[in-house]
C-alpha cells in the first residue's frame, strides 16, 4: 500500500514541507534573527539579557533565541496595550 496521497501533482510529503511542516516560516525566522543581532548590539534591554544568560552558562544560541522570545512577548504586550516602546518600563 502506498503511503502517499496525491493532491494534484504533489505527494503528502511535499505538501508537508510546503505548508511549513518541519521548516517553519523561513522569512519570519530570518527577520527575527537579523533584528535580534542589531538589538543585542545596540539595545540595553536585550544586551543585558543576552549577557546575563551567557554569563549564567547558557550556550550563545540558546541565549539568542531566549532574547528573540523576549522580544516577541514584549511586542505582543505592546500591541495588546497599544503603547509605544519605553526602555525604563521594559527593563524588568
Amino acid at each position: 500500500m502506498n503511503c502517499f496521497i496525491f493532491w494534484g501533482s504533489y505527494t503528502t510529503y511535499e505538501l508537508f514541507y510546503f505548508f511549513e511542516g518541519v521548516t517553519g516560516r523561513h522569512q519570519i525566522r530570518t527577520v527575527l534573527y537579523m533584528t535580534m543581532i542589531s538589538a543585542i548590539q545596540s539595545n540595553t534591554v536585550f544586551k543585558s539579557t543576552y549577557q546575563r544568560l551567557v554569563a549564567a552558562g547558557k550556550p550563545k544560541k540558546v541565549a539568542f533565541i531566549a532574547c528573540i522570545r523576549k522580544m516577541i512577548v514584549i511586542l505582543n504586550s505592546m500591541l495588546r496595550d497599544e503603547v509605544m516602546w519605553e526602555t525604563p518600563k521594559v527593563l524588568n
